[in-house]
């Protein structure tokens, strides 16, 4: 008798490789995804579903290359995918998708008790709320990718600890329960004088002029950090998921390494 079974990787947690060429100020990258999935299992049927670039009124996005998604899997197997864009940095007309809040963008009567701490009163204008609730969220965590776990706005304020997704969720469950629409955005954050980054997380807020990007991760301006490119991805949770049918002797165990590549 064979089963079905879904497994999802969050790719947030994977190591990531960013490499630029020092060419003139082009406006232009290409992006590679490669992915490395090696099979501790038994054999079976595996289907990969890859996280596929959002459509964004800030840059467009083409895709270059698609790996194919079902393969036929024996132990020890390894198979190779690479997912090939061209980005290039222009306004686009084209619709945006809805935004999905990932799982750890929660609200609690904790988060709302910090809010009313930061903001004592309304008197005082959204940009300043803002500016006072990312201060604090600076403030108050200490960067630390020590440990795996699943990033959750709640835990980040008792914990004080956390990576980039920590810090973005935070920030904003904060925004919201003080009245400010904001939403976390995932992609590529390329250091100006750094060749490795890891895939980032950064939130978007609306305090009355359209949404504008924040990076939350030292930084103490209500915008992205100068020395920095930003390649937006999605505004859901970047996972592989992969579908694994075969016997039931066996289980599905799958190591999966993944590099990101950019070429500008």
């Amino acid at each position: 008798m064979k089963r079905l079974v879904c497994l999802v990787m969050t790719i947030l947690s994977l190591p990531v490789m960013v490499r630029a060429a020092d060419q003139a100020q082009a406006p232009r990258y290409e992006i590679t995804m490669d992915v490395d999935i090696f099979n501790k299992g038994g054999p079976g049927c595996i289907d990969v579903e890859l996280p596929y670039m959002e459509p964004s009124q800030y840059q467009r996005a083409e895709l270059i290359r698609k790996p194919q998604s079902s393969y036929a899997v024996a132990a020890g197997d390894r198979i190779n995918l690479s997912l090939n864009y061209e980005v290039i940095f222009e306004k686009t007309s084209t619709s945006e998708l809805p935004a999905v809040d990932p799982p750890g963008l929660v609200t609690s009567p904790d988060i709302t008790k910090a809010v009313n701490m930061i903001i004592p009163h309304d008197r005082i204008s959204p940009r300043e709320k803002a500016l006072r609730l990312l201060n604090f969220v600076n403030g108050w965590m200490t960067y630390d990718d020590s440990e795996r776990k699943t990033p959750n706005a709640r835990d980040a304020l008792a914990t004080r600890r956390g990576v980039c997704e920590d810090y973005a969720l935070l920030y904003a469950a904060l925004c919201r329960a003080a009245g400010l629409p904001a939403r976390v955005v995932y992609g590529l954050r390329k250091n100006n004088k750094a060749e490795i980054v890891p895939l980032h997380a950064w939130v978007e807020i609306d305090i009355g002029a359209g949404w504008q990007a924040v990076e939350t991760v030292g930084n103490n301006t209500l915008s992205l950090a100068a020395n920095a490119t930003y390649i937006f991805w999605s505004r859901t949770r970047p996972e592989i998921k992969i579908k694994w049918q075969g016997n039931n002797g066996f289980a599905p165990q799958f190591d999966i390494d993944t590099t990101w590549q950019v070429y500008r």
